[in-house]
């Protein structure tokens, strides 16, 4: 009787298969969203899924052809499957990995499967997304699911919440996939509306500001509304919590300011431990570059040439031999350069990185960004004037800007007088002679003759200024 059985379960799917090519049985075409047509018959679909069933055969009849919300090749499959019991999964997969098109396309079927209560199917179909994404590590088309998820209107759920899970633990695979065919598009995959959710429960900033400045730069959609919503992701991003040569990464954007992106070095610049130096003018932060040993303090200290005085130095190793490392001006070229040179006699320079500028004002400090390769490696650092040690009494305040960032003085302007100093009543006024211009409080100061003696206060009795005050006749 078990092989009766079995001859005759074989004969019949046989000739069921033989039915669902013979025109002769069909009497209703299914229209799928790329208008093309399935060809089917209405007894075999009714048998097997109830929603056919009212379609076919209750108060909402269709005649001729069925319109769906689906592809044509998501119909073939769900039809094979009622004539034969198959899923066929070959009409809509070719590729060894797992592309977006295919990703989405298994969601289709998946929500196909559910809406005409084909729950095997559905069933099926998530085992098959599972085991893709989850045993062969395909997480390059997790985005293209949630995205025909939300699509779908299908964003809650376990099946949701299971890939919402894996973009958390791991963005950079999910978000931004190393396809180099373009199958997988990763965060491009989403809708900006998407996209946003997506990046505000990832943890990893440098990912997230990665996805947005691909998204900008690569997006074809042109919506306000929901670029909106990224650049309000943007804005809740800490800068500060990227390394120096995350930073120097980033392309300066409507997205993330040079602003921003110079105030998250410099933080960088100040919380990191600086060595002492006996005597310092200035000091430039370096950091983000390809070369380790450029990365680090450089220093103009008081013995600097005044006729090079954009010369910033710091000691280190470069391969194996002993070498100083120069951030330097050179007027003649109009550039700025950051080179290596051998403490050997006789040994010539070697250019790692420059930063060419025709613009006056960067000459007294280097740029920030746009600093170009010669012979070091990539990527190019990042470079900024920081606060520094200073020679000043710590009870003198460094002159700031309204904003709190160190003022940068050029050469003939005039500094901020330094608080904390009161003289007695003079007639005529103190004027500054030509010797204060352009002199800082560490400098010294020097008054042109008064008719009155001066006579400090209590407040500044016993008190220098670094280089101490000298008073012309009085």
């Amino acid at each position: 009787r078990q092989r009766i059985f079995f001859v005759l379960t074989m004969s019949c799917q046989r000739d069921l298969r033989e039915a669902m090519e013979d025109e002769a049985f069909m009497d209703i075409i299914l229209v799928g969203t790329d208008n093309l047509e399935v060809p089917c018959t209405k007894f075999m679909l009714a048998t097997r899924s109830p929603v056919f069933k009212r379609m076919f055969f209750a108060g909402f009849q269709e005649k001729e052809k069925a319109p769906l919300d689906y592809p044509s090749a998501i119909l073939k499959v769900l039809v094979k499957y009622c004539y034969s019991d198959e899923v066929d999964l070959d009409l809509i997969l070719e590729a060894e990995c797992l592309t977006d098109q295919e990703a989405t396309a298994l969601v289709q079927l998946r929500d196909a499967a559910r809406y005409f209560e084909l729950f095997d199917v559905a069933s099926h179909i998530e085992k098959e997304i599972g085991e893709s994404v989850f045993q062969n590590k395909e997480t390059g088309c997790v985005c293209a699911i949630l995205s025909e998820l939300m699509h779908r209107i299908d964003d809650e759920g376990p099946f949701w919440d299971m890939f919402l899970q894996l973009v958390i633990q791991k963005p950079a695979a999910c978000l931004l996939p190393f396809s180099p065919s373009g199958a997988n598009q990763g965060a491009m995959a989403c809708h900006p509306r998407l996209l946003a959710k997506l990046l505000d429960k990832v943890e990893d900033k440098y990912v997230v500001v990665r996805c947005l400045q691909k998204w900008f730069d690569d997006a074809c959609i042109d919506e306000e509304e929901s670029n909106a919503n990224l650049l309000e992701v943007s804005k809740r991003v800490d800068l500060k919590e990227l390394s120096p040569l995350q930073l120097s990464s980033i392309e300066p954007s409507t997205l993330f300011p040079m602003a921003r992106i110079y105030e998250a070095f410099v933080h960088h610049g100040k919380q990191a431990k600086a060595p002492k130096a006996p005597s310092i003018n200035k000091v430039i932060y370096v950091s983000g570059s390809g070369v380790k040993g450029v990365n680090g303090y450089y220093y103009q200290p008081s013995s600097t040439c005044p006729s090079a005085p954009n010369t910033y130095q710091k000691e280190g190793v470069y391969g194996e031999i002993p070498c100083h490392f120069e951030v330097k001006w050179l007027p003649v070229d109009h550039k700025w350069t950051i080179s290596v040179v051998p403490k050997e006699n006789n040994s010539v320079p070697l250019n790692m990185y420059e930063a060419p500028t025709t613009e006056t004002t960067l000459t007294i400090q280097p740029p920030f960004k746009f600093w170009k390769c010669v012979e070091g490696a990539e990527p190019a650092p990042l470079v900024a004037m920081i606060d520094t040690p200073s020679p000043l009494p710590k009870q003198l305040p460094k002159p700031s800007s309204p904003s709190g960032q160190p003022l940068v003085i050029a050469p003939g302007s005039q500094p901020p007088q330094p608080a904390g100093f009161s003289f007695g009543s003079v007639s005529p006024p103190i004027r500054p002679t030509g010797s204060f211009a352009g002199r800082t409080a560490g400098g010294g100061f020097t008054f042109g003759s008064v008719s009155q003696p001066i006579r400090p206060t209590s407040s500044s009795a016993g008190r220098t200024a670094g280089g101490g005050f000298t008073f012309g006749s009085v």
